[in-house]
């Protein structure tokens, strides 16, 4: 008798051992399930935009710089619209205009308006590096026209002078920096650069 209640008793501590095991397996593919579903956190910031990869262990942090982006994903948008002298340098676009706090996209529609590199860039461009009729010395070809040394130090002068005259005084799109950029009341400036921006935004 005595040895028959030891083996209930051993049955049952292994009944309850395996649905103990059982349940905590479905306890934890459960809790896995849930954990690969579960969206990203948000993360508040107020320089920069961080997000999440969501289904990533352990997730992996994107720096988003702008218009949901990282700064290489901006990089690749740009590129889409540049040729000639211009082309595969979106990343200076894309760099220098987060680093002066200015519209990528329109910076670069302002680029191509005036020089023509969403085909064939200007003369002053091919030969000079000069993207904004800039002025000065050292001259480009003995004329008033400045060159620079490289593509990437007309476009970094490009976006500066863009930031600190125009942008930073508060003439922040097309309509607003017509006027002080061209010197006329004419709308047909800022369409021409809107048509661009939004070509921009479709590559």
């Amino acid at each position: 008798m005595h040895k028959k209640v030891i083996l209930y008793s051993l049955i049952a501590v292994l009944i309850i051992s395996v649905t103990v095991v059982i349940g905590y397996s479905k306890y934890i593919d459960n809790v896995d399930a849930l954990e690969k579903d579960k969206p990203p956190k948000e993360i508040p910031n107020e320089l920069k935009q961080m997000s999440f990869d969501a289904g990533l262990e352990p997730y992996v942090i994107r720096n988003v710089v702008y218009d949901g982006m990282t700064m290489e994903e901006l990089a690749a948008k740009l590129d889409k619209s540049l040729n000639s002298t211009i082309k595969g340098k979106g990343m200076v676009y894309a760099t220098k205009s987060i680093e002066y706090g200015i519209d990528p996209y329109l910076a670069l529609a302002i680029s191509l308006h005036e020089t023509g590199c969403k085909w064939t860039c200007s003369y002053l461009v091919r030969e000079c590096n000069n993207m904004g009729g800039v002025k000065g010395s050292p001259s480009c070809n003995g004329g008033s026209y400045r060159a620079f040394e490289t593509i990437e130090d007309g476009i970094s002068y490009f976006i500066e002078n863009l930031a600190h005259n125009y942008i930073y005084k508060g003439l922040t799109d097309a309509e607003t920096i017509q006027k002080k950029y061209t010197g006329t009341n004419s709308n047909t400036w800022a369409a021409k650069v809107n048509k661009y921006i939004e070509e921009i935004k479709k590559a």
